[in-house]
């Protein structure tokens, strides 16, 4: 009877644990380059993943082989590529990504970095602990100016200290204190961690065809009276070294084409993450001078 019970405390945390894990889903376009960086930085500072799925297009068979290469060194992630009618496929490929055993889910563009660790069990633990609506991480202290209002102050909203017992330094803010665009943007594809539940209804009966729109009008339809949670400092920072969306003529720093990296790709250069490492960005999107090295 004792074995009995420590064998179902045992079962009864495991379950839990895993229940607390985080399924990240990444859209990439053309570049692979920035794929195998975010992926690359995913594998050395961020634990409590569940599944990772790339759902990924190539406007022609000439990056085919960058990404079987990227394909090959994390073999631990699901990669479902787009066919030649991606508007018709791009929503059932995200509910094929969606359906896993996991309860929390994070988005990603591929040209976003991870920049110092981070345990995301403990950003579902305190998404339970406090019914907020995501944890966001490109958000914290440090974040103050807005990239795509050219760089316009955008001052900390009201936040408080979370007691989560961890000694993490997690804050809460509601949406609609905030001034800054970045902080009142609660429904993104930049790493906020929701509870699959809480967001399925959109991504299940709404229309959307490529990721653009898609953040586009579930952005429209964002509930401003929720609550976001935080860490001290940002742990990710996206690096828009260039533009592929055929939506929105977002900014970007004009500094490499996709073709350029490619060939840079093929070569057997990647983007040296090191360089990045706890950088003290103050806008979620920041221009910075990438460093390329050997794989």
């Amino acid at each position: 009877m004792k074995r009995f019970l420590i064998f179902l405390l045992l079962f009864s945390k495991n379950l839990l644990c895993n229940s607390e894990l985080v399924d990240l889903i990444v859209f990439s376009y053309d570049r692979p380059m920035q794929l195998y960086a975010l992926l690359e930085s995913v594998d050395k500072y961020m634990t409590g993943l569940g599944e990772i799925s790339i759902i990924y297009r190539t406007s022609d068979n000439t990056y085919d082989t960058a990404y079987t290469e990227v394909k090959n060194r994390f073999k631990q992630v699901r990669f479902f590529q787009q066919g030649s009618l991606p508007k018709t496929d791009f929503k059932p490929l995200v509910l094929k990504a969606w359906e896993t055993k996991q309860d929390y889910l994070v988005f990603s563009t591929d040209d976003i970095i991870v920049k110092s660790f981070v345990d995301l069990r403990e950003c579902a633990r305190a998404l339970k602990q406090t019914n907020a609506y995501g944890f966001f991480l490109r958000l914290g202290k440090n974040i103050k100016k807005c990239y795509f209002t050219g760089d316009k102050v955008s001052p900390l909203p009201n936040y408080k200290l979370v007691e989560l017992g961890s000694g993490a330094e997690v804050y809460i803010y509601k949406f609609s204190d905030a001034e800054g665009s970045d902080w009142r943007y609660p429904n993104n594809v930049d790493m906020t961690i929701y509870s699959k539940n809480k967001i399925k209804e959109f991504f299940v009966a709404k229309t959307y065809d490529n990721p653009n729109r898609c953040e586009g009008a579930w952005a429209r339809q964002a509930d401003l009276s929720q609550q976001g949670l935080f860490f001290d400092k940002s742990k990710i920072v996206n690096i828009p070294l260039n533009l592929v969306n055929e939506v929105c003529s977002n900014a970007h720093m004009h500094s490499y084409t996709v073709v350029e990296l490619l060939k840079f790709f093929n070569q057997g250069l990647k983007i040296d993450i090191n360089d990045l490492y706890e950088l003290n960005n103050q806008a979620p999107h920041t221009h910075f001078q990438v460093k390329f090295i050997a794989r």
